[in-house]
């Protein structure tokens, strides 16, 4: 997938083995550029930034899970990208970073994230402005990143359907909180793009997702 609307450039990699969803998000004012959620396969990733003609300045992750930042160490060390997941989630990443290795190809534990995200953040590469939004829930650092019309839900909401709260930090009511009060009072035209899966929106969502059904 590759998007290109209101000045924002947005490629999607679906890495294996889960299959889960990178996201590099850039603009053509900018050389710089965003990697969302590098799951598997950084030398791919680094090979489509290179293809964009951008740089990575951020990696920002929505949750701690090896399945989204198995790509993180390598991309880090050969970018010199700054990294960044919420402080409430460094007890889950490199969690299970053992089972992670007989399954993610090449799997290296994340790093120490160079800063925290924290609600309302707005973190900006060039004229881009991308705004945090934590929901806790998935796990306790959960977040999805909004900007424009369109937002990174991660593990949170999928299209119909939401993320697992039976892993170790993970809570159903706080996940349907945060859904409610985060997300569904989004526009109902918002794009979401999720970390694993198709993208949807906040409409459809709204009407047709199961766990959201009063």
């Amino acid at each position: 997938m590759f998007s290109k609307s209101n000045g924002i450039e947005i490629k999607r990699i679906v890495v294996p083995p889960f299959p889960e969803n990178v996201y590099i998000l850039s603009s053509d004012k900018s050389d710089e550029c965003i990697v969302i959620d590098p799951g598997a396969e950084a030398d791919r990733i680094a090979f489509e930034v290179k293809n964009l003609g951008k740089n990575i300045r951020y990696i920002l992750n929505t949750h701690g899970h090896g399945d989204h930042t198995a790509a993180v160490a390598k991309l880090v060390d050969t970018t010199k990208a700054e990294f960044a997941l919420h402080e409430s989630d460094l007890g889950i990443l490199n969690n299970g970073s053992e089972w992670l290795e007989q399954v993610i190809p090449n799997y290296l534990p994340a790093p120490n994230p160079d800063f925290y995200l924290v609600q309302d953040q707005v973190i900006k590469i060039g004229d881009l402005s991308i705004k945090v939004i934590h929901t806790p829930g998935h796990t306790p650092g959960g977040v999805c990143f909004l900007i424009q019309d369109v937002i990174f839900s991660g593990d949170t909401l999928f299209n119909e359907s939401i993320g697992r709260y039976d892993l170790p930090g993970g809570d159903g009511v706080t996940l349907l909180e945060s859904i409610r009060t985060k997300l569904l009072v989004l526009p109902d035209d918002m794009v979401v793009l999720p970390g694993h899966g198709s993208e949807t929106t906040i409409s459809h969502e709204k009407q047709y997702n199961p766990f959201l059904q009063n």
